[in-house]
C-alpha cells in the first residue's frame, strides 16, 4: 500500500520485490522495475494479492483521485501472465474514469472499456524487447480474459 512517510523508490522496490519473490519473475526485475515506476508516476499504487484469483483497480480510502491496482498471484497458468494482468490494470489507470460508472451498468461499454486497456497493455508490451518476444503468450492470455467478458454479456 502506498504510504506518504515510505519515499516512491522503496516502494517500487517492495513492489518489485514482491512481485519477483512470490510471481516467480526473477528474469523480468528490470521490466518490473520500469513498469511499476510508470504505474507509480500516474498517481497510482499497486499491491500483490497472494491470496486472490483476480486483480482489479480502486481509489485508495484516503486519497480519491489516486487509483491502487491489486495484482493477483494465485492460480497463474505462467508467471508472466501476472505480468499481462499488471499491464491490462495500468491501461485501465491511462484510460478516461469518467466512463467507468457507466460502463458497469452497460456490458457492451464494459466490453469495449476491457479491449480498450488490453489494446492499451498491449502497446506497454511492445516497449520491452524481453516480453516482445512473448508476445503470443500475451494474445492468448489477453484472448481469454476477453471471452470471459463476452460470456458475461
Amino acid at each position: 500500500m502506498m504510504d506518504a512517510k515510505v519515499p516512491v523508490e522503496r516502494q517500487i522496490g517492495q513492489t518489485v520485490l514482491n512481485l519477483t519473490v512470490e510471481g516467480h519473475l526473477i528474469d523480468f526485475k528490470r521490466e518490473l522495475e520500469i513498469i511499476v515506476a510508470n504505474i507509480y508516476k500516474q498517481n497510482c499504487g499497486i499491491v500483490c494479492e497472494k491470496y486472490q484469483r483476480w486483480s482489479w483497480i480502486t481509489q485508495t480510502p484516503h486519497n480519491k483521485n489516486r487509483s491502487l491496482i491489486h495484482i493477483a498471484l494465485m492460480d497463474r497458468k505462467t508467471p508472466v501472465d501476472i505480468i499481462w494482468s499488471i499491464l491490462h490494470e495500468f491501461g485501465h489507470v491511462l484510460q478516461d474514469v469518467a466512463e467507468l460508472p457507466l460502463a458497469k451498468k452497460d456490458p457492451l461499454l464494459e466490453l469495449a472499456r476491457e479491449k480498450d486497456a488490453w489494446d492499451k497493455a498491449e502497446t506497454e508490451v511492445k516497449k520491452y524487447p524481453k516480453l516482445a518476444l512473448l508476445a503470443e503468450q500475451f494474445y492468448s492470455y489477453r484472448d481469454k480474459q476477453l471471452t470471459s467478458y463476452n460470456k458475461g454479456s
